[in-house]
């Protein structure tokens, strides 16, 4: 499987050259999830980004602390990223996220993501604008979604 092409496609390597994708590939571990497996866990203390190569996953989050099950509120398909919350600002996850149909993804270990970027400042630069313009997006969807529902 070829990892770069994985990379590539997805929106965080975005003006990102050949041999830096190919950093990332060297760092980048495969996995595959069967539907409804936990991909990542609410509250766990993990900073792995996780890109979506192949399926959907959703995520789910509790509407209040105290509920023993998660609503799913947030359909990712392939080629989009999980996980960043958690590895920009170091805090436990957020939400969980389940895979929804069979999933195929590549993940980028926080540590040595963490080392990529602080051993290669552009690479540093180039991911984190990319994971802005991401939330950026989730965040104007969310406002949209919550206005319209303000309105009807």
């Amino acid at each position: 499987m070829d990892y770069t092409s994985i990379i590539s496609a997805s929106a965080i390597a975005e003006d990102l050259a050949d041999g830096q994708i190919q950093r990332l590939a060297q760092i980048a571990i495969f996995r595959e999830y069967s539907p409804g497996d936990i991909i990542i866990k609410e509250n766990d203390k993990t900073t792995d980004l996780f890109l979506i190569n192949e399926g959907h996953v959703s995520v789910e989050i509790k509407r209040f602390p105290y509920d023993a099950a998660s609503q799913p509120f947030l359909l990712i398909k392939a080629k989009g990223l999980v996980g960043e919350f958690s590895f920009i600002d170091r805090s436990p996850r957020s939400a969980n996220v389940r895979a929804h149909d069979k999933v195929t993804c590549l993940v980028l270990p926080g540590d040595k993501l963490e080392s990529l970027i602080q051993n290669d400042y552009e690479i540093g630069f180039l991911l984190m604008r990319n994971m802005a313009r991401l939330l950026s997006a989730r965040i104007r969807g969310a406002n949209l979604e919550l206005r319209n529902q303000l309105i009807w």
